[in-house]
């Protein structure tokens, strides 16, 4: 988490795609600095953090296809950015 920036960021990608998948927060950027896994940033903070807390909590009912779908998205975008 980054509060200055009131940025949210995860190196879960399960999390990462779950928070995605909620339609509560947009998708921001990747940061890699060579190594997996990479940092997925999203915004707002207050909304990823509750998306947070429901997901530790096994409360976040989502649809797996879209958790999955995501998935695949952010590993390509993560794959492209340690690429660069």
């Amino acid at each position: 988490m980054n509060n200055m920036n009131k940025q949210y960021i995860t190196s879960n990608l399960s999390l990462a795609a779950s928070i995605l998948a909620s339609g509560k927060a947009k998708f921001v950027k990747v940061i890699s600095n060579g190594y997996n896994p990479s940092d997925f940033v999203f915004e707002p903070l207050e909304a990823c953090q509750e998306i947070e807390r429901s997901y530790i909590n096994n409360q976040l009912i989502l649809k797996v296809r879209d958790v999955e779908t995501n998935i695949k998205i952010l590993k390509s975008l993560a794959r492209r950015e340690v690429g660069q």
